[in-house]
């Protein structure tokens, strides 16, 4: 471990995690993205509402995907608290704080959105204005009446909110509502005690205390705030808990040592809870996932009940198995995660793309599914090896702009050589 830490009283507080290069969250968000990109390829097929459908739809995929759901979300923003707590330290060890880390996190997330706001994600209701006959011209004849109008009343067509590009804008707001939060708990005078409540959640069983919290608030959710859609299957509220979460997680060290002794339980509780939700999901499809019942009802409960805990405990069996096998530096590493993010700002564009013209063939859902999800894959690559190049490119997709960037890189070098 590396201390990098500006502030050289932290020792003082020897389980105050001191700063150190982990790999691990890296590779979680890189296979955390992956599973998202592989999990939008089915929405064309499932039970749910969603921009393109296919004639022929499986409802039981919702019911299936509802676990990669239940442990998605959860993962993302975790991870990205986890993140913010190392960002936040790295930043500050080079007196980067304040007005300048905002900034910085308005132009990799913010950037990206605005953009695509008005470039792709215009494809992508386009497509879906063809695709159930609203709308018949080309492109460009669609491209003004897209400004007209909010995507999701009243027929209008500007997506504000960026379709899956939500998750950026939820990020950053995000940082603007914890930062402030996240300052005061990095004093000083503030890791003792923040060391005795780490301490506490070292008790056999207190860490599951933390999944309460999302069951109250899913429950809750479910009950009297149908109108309000979710985001990734979960409520923003939850997921703003979760991003918490996933910055005290990294705050002390002890919360090492307490997933580690909990890792064993977590996977027999994970298992059980899994199993669980699957005897739900098939005995009560209909009632979770098509029409849900009006007012209180038992079922809903426990479903939420054991979908919280299925989360919380893979969780912690996701989080020790990262650090204990991925926290090692590789060059795969590097180039998949410089990446990720316009991966991932990419990557339902073009599946709804590809998908628009592959559920009109006339050939069996998993024929389709692996056409998409293959021929997305590689679409999206080959646009990452070309944005990776160009500075410009790069400034727009949110990745760290370069001096060495570009194909006249290479010009470069030969000129050095000489």
């Amino acid at each position: 471990m590396v201390n990098l830490d500006s502030n050289s009283d932290s020792a003082s507080v020897p389980t105050f995690t001191l700063l150190e290069r982990r790999y691990d969250i890296d590779w979680l968000r890189i296979i955390a993205i992956f599973l998202v990109f592989v999990y939008h390829g089915t929405r064309f097929f499932d039970a749910e509402d969603w921009h393109l459908r296919n004639a022929e739809t499986n409802p039981m995929i919702t019911g299936y995907m509802s676990f990669l759901t239940a442990i998605g979300m959860p993962l993302f923003f975790t991870i990205a608290g986890l993140g913010t707590f190392y960002a936040m330290g790295f930043l500050e060890a080079r007196e980067i704080k304040g007005r300048k880390y905002v900034l910085l996190r308005f132009i990799r997330l913010m950037i990206p959105f605005s953009v695509g706001l008005v470039t792709h994600i215009t494809l992508q209701v386009y497509l879906e204005r063809v695709n159930t006959g609203v709308f018949s011209g080309s492109f460009f004849e669609f491209y003004p009446d897209y400004f007209n109008g909010l995507y999701g009343f009243n027929g209008g067509n500007f997506a504000f909110y960026g379709h899956h590009l939500w998750f950026l804008v939820l990020l950053f707001i995000f940082t603007l509502l914890t930062y402030n939060l996240f300052n005061f708990m990095r004093k000083e005078k503030r890791r003792k005690g923040l060391a005795k409540f780490a301490k506490f959640f070292s008790i056999p069983g207190m860490i599951y205390l933390f999944p309460l919290p999302l069951f109250i608030l899913e429950f809750i959710y479910t009950m009297f705030l149908t109108d309000i859609p979710r985001f990734g299957g979960w409520n923003i509220i939850s997921l703003l808990v979760l991003y918490i979460y996933g910055f005290i997680l990294a705050y002390d060290k002890q919360f090492k040592e307490i997933i580690k002794k909990h890792v064993k339980a977590s996977l027999i509780i994970g298992i059980l809870s899994g199993v669980t939700l699957g005897i739900l999901i098939n005995f009560k499809f209909d009632e979770l996932f098509i029409t849900p019942p009006e007012g209180f009802s038992y079922i809903i409960l426990l479903f939420w009940f054991f979908r919280t805990i299925f989360a919380w405990s893979w969780l912690i069996v996701i989080l020790y198995a990262g650090e204990k096998y991925l926290n090692k530096e590789s060059k795969a590493r590097k180039f998949l995660n410089e990446l990720v993010l316009p991966f991932y700002i990419l990557h339902q564009t073009l599946l709804i793309v590809i998908g628009f013209f592959i559920i009109q063939l006339n050939i069996a859902i998993i024929w389709k599914y692996l056409i998409i999800i293959s021929s997305s894959l590689i679409g999206i690559l080959l646009l990452l090896l070309i944005i990776r190049e160009f500075n410009s490119l790069r400034f727009l997709f949110g990745m760290r702009v370069k001096k060495e960037k570009g194909l006249f890189r290479y010009f470069r070098k030969e000129k050095v050589i000489e």
